[in-house]
């Protein structure tokens, strides 16, 4: 059996999947600076797994 480690930063696509938002508005929220820590390595983003799981306890408006 293999041991599953949680990444822990996460890349727009996942985190995207995570929050039910498409990958274009997790990018347009980084650039915002709505995730804090989030970072651009090339031309991905790598968004702090912490920020994302914050982001997806906030009620929806």
């Amino acid at each position: 059996m293999q041991n599953q480690v949680e990444k822990p930063v996460l890349d727009a696509k996942e985190a995207a999947t995570r929050l039910d938002l498409d990958p274009s508005t997790v990018r347009y929220r980084c650039r915002a600076g709505r995730y804090p820590g989030a970072f651009k390595v090339g031309k991905s983003w790598a968004i702090p797994r912490m920020a994302v799981l914050e982001e997806a306890e906030k009620p929806k408006a």
